[in-house]
């Protein structure tokens, strides 16, 4: 059961990756620095190690409905991000 939901993780992020593949999407940082684009393997990989935060990047009522195993709500990361570290790596995902 446990490498089934593994694979339905990896799936899922996917999937929900591909449109921001597609449209080409640069984010940058504000320093102008490129946000780095990660595969979902090393998503996941660094969410399980508690390495990265997971984070839905819709509002809560959507979110709500997507929302993976692990993963925090855009509203809650909004409230905690001034007490996390400066560090700290985020990972974000949509739809």
């Amino acid at each position: 059961m446990r490498l089934i939901q593994k694979l339905a993780f990896i799936f899922i992020l996917c999937i929900a990756l591909i449109p921001v593949f597609v449209a080409g999407c640069v984010g940058v940082t504000k320093e102008g620095k490129p946000i780095k684009r990660i595969d979902a393997e090393e998503a996941r990989t660094k969410v399980q190690a508690g390495k990265a935060l997971l984070v839905c990047s819709y509002d809560d009522g959507k979110c709500k409905d997507i929302l993976f195993e692990g993963a925090m709500l855009r509203s809650t990361f909004e409230s905690k991000v001034s007490s996390l570290p400066r560090d700290q790596e985020f990972v974000f995902y949509c739809n």
